[in-house]
């Protein structure tokens, strides 16, 4: 079809890179097609994505709802569906709501399962089951089996299961022009971010080979998981005593270890990680500060006006002092502030550039380049989100609060690369007569020492009571923090478990012979980074028993 041809060629406009000329392009762009394009054209039909793990979900169905929203703005309503009865971020579905509430349409579905255990894999009849990162299932085999009732009826086949991944999957690792990728689409052009002398550091990699299979564990932090080979070098945290008269000194050693000894029985265990990414593109936006500033309380939903939201003086004067507006209303708050929402006229084609023009609540993101802005632009984004959606309590620290989970967590990610690191909590909403929030959302909350002097000193707020609650924040201890920095931060091991033989990667990074694995810092064996595909491989050797379409077995 020529639209989805044009949907191709134009995917750089979505954040995503052409087909093309993106190695970087997946199995997870090429699935959400195989969803959204029957849902634009026929009638009834119904998608499912799943995975083992939430994450892999909303991963897959974001860029089913960007290829969605490209479709409605850019069709000229040809391949526009409304969805009025079910619209949310787990499942979408084309139809519309007659005056009487009744349904009616084309009634086509796109859904996200998350499936810890395969007997959440039920329903009813589906066209398409789609695996998101099977190589990343441990329970692959028997999920698969549970799906087949949804693509049978009285043993006929009516649907399809299709499954897909990489070893490796979600481990991230960050690349030479400041991008974040999962390991397995790495190639030695892009480069990889290791670290050295305290600092991040950009590493050549001089050599990838091909994955080899090796036992391997999963270790678990507060700060996430990394599965890697039982011999993988880890920076840890060596603690060593003596007594100096009186006084007991204990003494902090960076020391390299492997995975499987990460744990040691008598103490509670610390791995090292980079506190600053630090890595920044040469990309830029026309007015980061204003961008960050709609994304919190501006408006700019298709065939709209941008309209600016606030009642902080110094914003509204921003917007005024910068821009040709129009005031559309105004009022008085209850605690004495001027609120205002001015149209800003001749924005829309910033916005459309950037890729965030016609966004509304829950569909808002980030610019598509934001991992690729150069340091500068990256602050004052940050900056504009903080002083409009952000607050600052003195006594305890930093947070910022969003209704759509993977706008938060391209903020948590954009804040990594300053140093500033903090943890994302889901309120889930308050179902009662007179309550307000109605809705679930997620705030982002930053609260250790560290990470708020990296924001007192990175991010430009242009709010005053803003500016004085942080100085009042950071003050007891930003001397203290600042003398003692060495530019890493640590993760506590909460566990460690062994997963068995793995398919695991290979690459030598050749600076330092370093590179960050999930933030953690991590050193040349060269390579082994690798989670299961025990489920993946069984159904590859036998496919007739999982219903897999089988070809001639020319990797083994």
């Amino acid at each position: 079809m020529k639209i989805y041809a044009e949907l191709i060629r134009n995917y750089k406009s979505l954040g995503i890179k052409s087909l093309r000329d993106n190695k970087n392009w997946g199995f997870s762009e090429i699935g959400a097609c195989l969803g959204v394009r029957p849902f634009i054209t026929t009638k009834g039909f119904t998608t499912i994505y799943t995975a083992y793990t939430e994450s892999y979900v909303d991963t897959v169905l974001g860029k089913c709802w960007v290829q969605l929203n490209w479709l409605n703005q850019n069709t000229d309503g040809g391949m526009k569906r409304l969805r009025q009865k079910i619209d949310n971020i787990k499942h979408k579905r084309a139809s519309l709501v007659d005056s009487e509430g009744i349904e009616f349409g084309r009634m086509a579905d796109i859904e996200g399962i998350t499936a810890d255990h395969p007997r959440k894999i039920r329903g009813e009849r589906v066209d398409r089951l789609l695996f998101e990162e099977a190589g990343s299932n441990p329970i692959l085999s028997t999920s698969w089996t549970q799906g087949t009732a949804l693509v049978e009826l009285g043993g006929a086949r009516v649907g399809i299961k299709i499954g897909w991944g990489c070893v490796c999957a979600g481990t991230k690792v960050w690349i030479n022009n400041g991008e974040q990728i999962n390991i397995e689409n790495i190639s030695p052009d892009m480069g990889i971010i290791g670290f050295k002398n305290g600092q991040s550091n950009k590493e050549p990699i001089t050599y990838i080979q091909e994955p080899l299979h090796k036992e391997c564990v999963r270790i678990t932090t507060d700060q996430g998981i990394l599965e890697c080979s039982t011999d993988h070098p880890i920076l840890f945290m060596y603690k060593k005593s003596h007594r100096n008269g009186n006084k007991r000194i204990i003494e902090k050693i960076p020391t390299w270890v492997e995975a499987k000894d990460v744990m040691p029985r008598k103490s509670h265990n610390t791995i090292y990680m980079c506190d600053k990414v630090g890595v920044f593109g040469e990309e830029s936006i026309p007015d980061p500060r204003l961008i960050g500033m709609l994304i919190g309380d501006g408006s700019y939903g298709i065939n709209k006006t941008p309209r600016f939201c606030n009642c902080d003086p110094e914003l509204n004067n921003y917007v005024k002092s910068n821009y040709k507006t129009s005031l559309e209303t105004s009022h008085t708050t209850t605690d004495g502030r001027l609120y205002e929402e001015n149209r800003i006229l001749d924005l829309v084609p910033t916005l459309r550039s950037i890729g965030i023009y016609g966004q509304t609540k829950n569909n808002k993101r980030l610019p598509n380049n934001f991992l690729r802005l150069n340091k500068n632009d990256a602050a004052l984004l940050l900056a504009g989100l903080f002083d409009t959606d952000g607050y600052i309590n003195p006594k305890k620290g930093i947070q910022i609060s969003q209704s759509c989970k993977e706008l938060i967590e391209q903020i948590q990610l954009l804040l990594k690369k300053f140093g500033i690191w903090g943890k994302i909590y889901c309120h889930k909403p308050c179902i009662k007569e007179g309550r307000k929030d109605k809705n679930g959302w997620y705030d982002l909350n930053i609260r250790d020492q560290l990470s708020c002097v990296n924001f007192y000193k990175s991010i430009p707020l242009l709010i005053k009571y803003k500016q004085e609650s942080l100085k009042q924040l950071v003050s007891p201890y930003i001397d203290k923090i600042l003398e003692n920095y060495n530019g890493t931060r640590t993760a506590i091991v909460k566990s460690i478990e062994n997963i068995g033989v793995h398919r695991i990667y290979n690459l030598t990074a050749n600076d330092s012979h370093t590179y960050l694995a999930n933030d953690i810092i991590t050193h040349n064996t060269g390579g082994d980074m690798g989670p299961a595909l025990a489920g993946l491989a069984k159904m590859f050797e036998d496919p007739l028993s999982a219903g897999v379409l089988p070809y001639k077995n020319f990797y083994s």
